[in-house]
């Protein structure tokens, strides 16, 4: 009798524990967006990205519209369309964006951005609350990587430093403490001459976009170089913004 109330209690624990289980769900989304530039238009280069980005945003909230359409109706929350394609955008996790740019007919060009993301439905009940008290709004600020403006500055310095003004002294001014102080001297200046030897002079380095991770932001470019092509990423610090490493790849 005991062995068999024993067996009836640990079946009881066990159906218990499985029923509070909850696995959440992760989608994965890929979407392109595209912005044309032309004469009839005073955006930037960096606005025609940024436009493009968030036309990718709005195409990848549109692929996961139905699935948390469902996840809702399975929360039993009566939410509106409207309000399901703003949380659809906001639960949106990008891990990269990459831009391609296409020359078109009178002078105008066509920016196009690809973008990866997630998106979990564990985010979905919380945007769900705030649509019920009607503090749900857009998250515009994700369009952009934060500090991207900042970031990109002291990139495009570095670069300059580095491989125009063949300084890579100079160049590790630029880069956190804790790398200037790893880093000697006679190590830049000797990797700086590796990457002469194999590849030539820097001719143009284009950024082509981002990823983010969890402590860490990498910027990436394409490299012109007179001997070949490469690709060369920036790895900055996501706490401090600071550049910490730098490598080169060939294409």
């Amino acid at each position: 009798m005991n062995r068999l109330l024993k067996f009836i209690t640990l079946l009881t624990f066990i159906l218990v524990l499985q029923a509070n289980l909850v696995f959440a769900e992760i989608k994965y989304i890929d979407a392109e967006g595209q912005y044309i530039l032309g004469d009839n238009t005073t955006d930037t280069l960096v606005e025609a990205k940024n436009n493009a980005r968030k036309d990718a945003i709005r195409n990848a909230s549109e692929k996961i519209f139905v699935w948390v359409q469902s996840v809702t109706e399975v929360k039993n929350s009566s939410v509106s369309n409207d309000y399901i394609r703003i949380i659809s955008a906001n639960i949106l996790s990008i891990q990269s964006a990459t831009y391609k740019i296409e020359p078109l007919n009178n002078d105008a060009i066509k920016v196009i951005c690809h973008i990866s993301a997630s998106a979990d439905d564990s985010d979905i009940q919380n945007e769900i609350t705030k649509a019920k008290n009607n503090t749900l709004t857009y998250k515009e600020d994700r369009v952009l990587l934060p500090n991207s403006d900042k970031l990109q500055k002291l990139a495009d310095t570095w670069i300059q430093k580095h491989f125009f003004d063949n300084n890579p002294i100079e160049a590790k001014k630029l880069m956190s403490l804790k790398t200037q102080k790893n880093v000697s001297d006679a190590y830049a200046l000797e990797t700086a001459q590796r990457i002469r030897n194999s590849l030539g002079h820097l001719q143009e380095a284009k950024f082509e976009g981002w990823t983010q991770f969890s402590n860490t932001d990498q910027l990436i470019y394409h490299m012109r170089f007179s001997t070949r092509f490469a690709k060369l990423t920036l790895e900055f610090n996501k706490s401090t913004g600071e550049l910490e490493h730098f490598w080169v790849t060939l294409n």
